[in-house]
């Protein structure tokens, strides 16, 4: 008789220490047993984490295609003006007798502006792919009970990192600062044109941002090549 009630002591402080622990994890919002969507307790909606995975895959596809549609726009501008403003060197000739440059007027200046406004319609673009790619991986992580319910992109310090990813991606070409340069005097080199000392050299703040948006855009190469891979698996 003592065994036996000894056994339904413990029993019922185990189910007692069950209940608790339920309990708590429901006020985390961990578990929710009244969710019949859910299932069984800690277990994963499948159909729901695969369609927020899929949904994080094209924002991650989306961000590379802008950011380097981007930058090719960016690239043409940087390619046109050079040609306009220096005229085109064939190889294999020398300096003096290269076509002249065909120069800049009225027109040819909105090709070029166009283009860089189209440069900066992807930088935003690229931006907003990055925010809509932590918010749904945001949403599939608590789907798969790695985070609580009540987790937000400020509470998990996310918002750092996409900071950071849109302080990279806005470094490109700005309409309105094509013509905008830093002049560099070099007092002991003699200028080539006008045969005096006193040499000049012009750098563009745009070709600045250009080589950045080049070099810093690489990032967003290298996670649109990983997500084809089995480290950016559904299932990891």
């Amino acid at each position: 008789m003592q065994l036996k009630e000894q056994a339904a002591r413990v029993k019922k402080h185990v189910e007692e220490d069950r209940k608790e622990t339920e309990d708590l994890l429901k006020q985390k919002g961990m578990i929710d047993f009244n969710d019949e969507s859910k299932g069984a307790a800690g277990s994963e909606a499948v159909q729901i984490t695969n369609d927020l995975y899929n949904r994080i895959k094209f924002m991650e596809m989306a961000a590379f295609f802008f950011a380097y549609a981007g930058l090719g726009m960016a690239v043409i501008e940087y390619e046109l003006r050079y040609y306009l403003i220096n005229g085109k060197f064939v190889e294999g000739t020398v300096e003096e007798d290269a076509p002249p440059p065909i120069g800049l007027n009225s027109h040819k200046k909105v090709r070029l502006q166009v283009l860089l406004v189209l440069n900066l319609i992807c930088t935003m673009m690229t931006c907003f792919s990055i925010l809509s790619r932590y918010r749904l991986s945001l949403r599939w992580k608590i789907q798969k009970n790695l985070l609580i319910p009540s987790d937000t992109l400020f509470t998990t310090k996310e918002y750092q990192n996409i900071i950071f990813e849109i302080f990279l991606v806005i470094l490109a070409p700005i309409p309105g600062m094509q013509d905008e340069y830093i002049k560099e005097l070099y007092p002991d080199l003699t200028d080539p044109t006008s045969g005096k000392k006193g040499a000049h050299a012009k750098l563009y703040y745009n070709w600045i941002l250009l080589a950045a948006a080049m070099t810093f855009r690489m990032y967003l190469l290298i996670r649109f090549l990983i997500s084809f891979t089995r480290f950016r698996s559904g299932r990891q």
